[in-house]
């Protein structure tokens, strides 16, 4: 596989494309490093949107690119197969790369983590880079702000990305009316830490933080790439990494800020709900003994460097001590 991509003549000047070559039964896949880099350069302050993509959603990513005027990384997602069918998707992607007036690769200070079937409806990142008071917090490093997500309750309206609302009120009103609703509702805490009803009355430009996060929170944020913990490699497929990756960010002190006039809306699609089950079951196992070994990492690490008990602490405090035989194991060594 990895010599049919080699031999791709278009691999040869790719300068910020990362292809992911999947391996059977759900193994952790290869990173084939080349990649494309676009001509135009952005301020390194300035706001990189990072995703994922695979073959059957590079129309997706097109509509993405044309609603963001800012610098995009793409991850493109390559499964195993045939020559031709190889040879035919990287044909598409160099089609679909001639199109969009972004980066292909982050080189900003702030990155946000999106999905790619979602779509932008307003303009957040003139907001926050035009707010002294918005870019203090990120430049800081201890802080995420959340763009709130939504979804149509009726799938069949969520096709059409240009029906979506483009302003606040505009959403407000699909919302009073049922049309809208958190992203994934039936399952709280994923995004309910947010507070909805706060949102919907926050003044204009009034960030408020989120002050009841729980582990398994995973909201759409933007945040200092640099000051950020790396996200876990060990899950595999649907399920818990996004919330992993944001649990090791709010133990490591960043606190999430939410965005008060900006929201992003999923774009109707059919999901493999047979694979996700499986997926979502095997990452929850998982995701436990990750929260009880970030969390004693952490815990060590904050009682070591003096700052358990202070504020750079204080996320590793009400977090962790829930955790069992976390407390206990740091007595036990710090003895």
């Amino acid at each position: 596989m990895l010599s049919i991509l080699r031999e791709h003549p278009i691999l040869t000047w790719m300068k910020a494309l990362y292809v992911v070559v999947s391996l059977p039964l759900l193994l952790a896949g290869r990173v084939v490093p080349y990649y494309y880099r676009a001509s135009h350069r952005f301020p390194a302050e300035d706001i990189t949107i990072t995703t994922l993509v695979t073959g059957n959603r590079f129309h997706i990513l097109s509509d993405l690119a044309q609603s963001y005027h800012g610098p995009i990384s793409v991850a493109v997602h390559v499964s195993s197969g045939p020559r031709s069918e190889v040879s035919s998707l990287l044909d598409s992607l160099h089609s679909l790369y001639e199109t969009i007036p972004a980066i292909l690769h982050a080189r900003t200070d702030y990155v946000m983590m999106l999905d790619v079937d979602f779509s932008i409806c307003t303009d957040f990142r003139s907001r926050i880079l035009e707010s002294q008071d918005v870019i203090s917090k990120l430049r800081m490093g201890d802080v995420a702000l959340v763009v709130p997500a939504f979804e149509f309750t009726d799938q069949r309206d969520g096709i059409d990305p240009s029906t979506f609302p483009k302003d606040k009120e505009g959403l407000l009103s699909l919302v009073q009316n049922g049309k809208l609703n958190m992203f994934h509702a039936s399952w709280l805490p994923g995004h309910h830490s947010t507070n909805y009803d706060k949102y919907y009355e926050a003044p204009a430009g009034h960030v408020y933080r989120v002050t009841d996060y729980q582990y398994s929170y995973e909201p759409y944020i933007i945040f200092k790439r640099d000051s950020a913990p790396w996200c876990d490699e060990r899950f595999v497929g649907y399920g818990s990494n996004k919330a992993a990756c944001l649990f090791g960010m709010y133990l490591s002190g960043i606190s999430f800020y939410v965005l008060p006039d900006d929201f992003v809306i999923h774009r109707s699609h059919i999901y493999a709900e047979k694979t996700r089950t499986y997926e979502r079951k095997y990452n929850s196992l998982v995701y436990a003994d990750f929260r009880a070994e970030t969390c004693l990492r952490y815990f060590m690490q904050r009682l070591l460097d003096g700052t358990l008990e202070l504020q750079k602490g204080e996320n590793v405090r009400t977090e962790c001590i829930h955790i069992d035989g976390v407390p206990g194991a740091v007595k036990e060594v710090s003895a």
